[in-house]
């Protein structure tokens, strides 16, 4: 019976020394995959965008529209996404670059990049 459990353990241990690299590498990869991170943050980011360019460009209806989306990694396992936001209302236009940092869940923020000044 020895030799059966021996040759169990052997077995099972061997499994796990290439199951368990196996579905780190997974998990890595899963971790570095942009898009998850973007369709989370882009919700936050254009609300927010459209709310802070309301007072701005002095207008109560205004649409935002992301031109690009990007994520930087800022030091290991913390990222930032930032967003170009285009956002128009009443016959008005500003570019917002909208930062969110995914170690705060997220937390985001807008900076005026440009105004057409109308």
């Amino acid at each position: 019976m020895t030799s059966k459990t021996a040759l169990l353990s052997n077995i099972i241990f061997n499994a796990s020394m290439v199951t368990i690299p196996v579905m780190l590498l997974a998990g890595c990869s899963l971790l570095t995959r942009e898009e998850p991170l973007v369709n989370q943050n882009s919700p936050v980011a254009l609300q927010l965008t459209e709310a802070q360019s309301q007072s701005k460009l002095n207008c109560k209806e205004t649409k935002g529209t992301i031109l690009s989306e990007q994520v930087v990694q800022q030091r290991l396992f913390h990222d930032v996404t930032v967003f170009k936001i285009n956002v128009k209302g009443c016959g008005k236009e500003a570019v917002y670059v909208t930062r969110c940092d995914d170690e705060r869940k997220p937390f985001c923020e807008a900076q005026l990049q440009s105004n057409d000044g109308r």
